[in-house]
């Protein structure tokens, strides 16, 4: 199963129109939009492959009771915690998941989170974390645009940080399900 995954796109219609023409020759399962901006997703619709999508914390979405902040979602036997932060705001609703007891009590196998705009790939309590970056139309925090890919099978994740505007490597790891723990292997570009 291949995850494609974008956060921080900001209604960057260049980028965003970019990553959808990369989508085309990716083909993607699913496409995981991590907030910021909701609407922005509207670009992914109708397509081959299934969005899953979270709100970001400063839009109206994210006060709708009915639009989850966080999930857990199963995919292809690996637990994910699909969040725009990376931990609480002050902006969550009283339902929403903590991502601090989502980590430390291991719900979940990968925790994905934007907001920073910082493309980062850790492992905390066994739980692989995993910042895809933003696809914001400037350099953001000193970063350029970046999105993550995943290729998964049950046993294994093969992880990789792009970036946008050269289609490079920014970042590829893997992940190994061994019995209760997960092994990260990293190799920065």
């Amino acid at each position: 199963m291949k995850l494609v995954i974008l956060s921080d796109t900001h209604g960057s219609l260049t980028y965003i129109q970019k990553v959808v023409r990369q989508l085309d020759g990716l083909n993607p399962d699913i496409v995981i939009h991590l907030g910021d901006d909701y609407v922005d997703t509207t670009y992914f619709l109708n397509k081959p492959y299934k969005l899953l999508r979270i709100p970001g914390t400063w839009s109206s979405f994210y006060q709708d009771p009915s639009i989850p902040n966080r999930t857990l979602e199963e995919l292809n036997g690996w637990t994910f915690c699909l969040s725009h932060t990376p931990e609480t705001h002050y902006n969550d609703l009283d339902c929403d998941l903590d991502p601090k007891i989502v980590i430390e009590d291991g719900l979940c196998d990968i925790f994905l989170h934007g907001h920073t705009h910082i493309p980062s790939l850790t492992k905390k309590n066994n739980v692989i974390v995993l910042n895809p970056g933003h696809l914001k139309i400037n350099d953001d925090r000193g970063f350029p645009p970046t999105y993550a890919i995943i290729e998964s099978s049950a046993f294994q994740l093969d992880i990789s940080i792009r970036y946008l505007l050269e289609d490079t490597l920014f970042l590829t790891s893997t992940v190994q399900k061994k019995e209760s723990s997960l092994t990260l292997t990293c190799d920065l570009k």
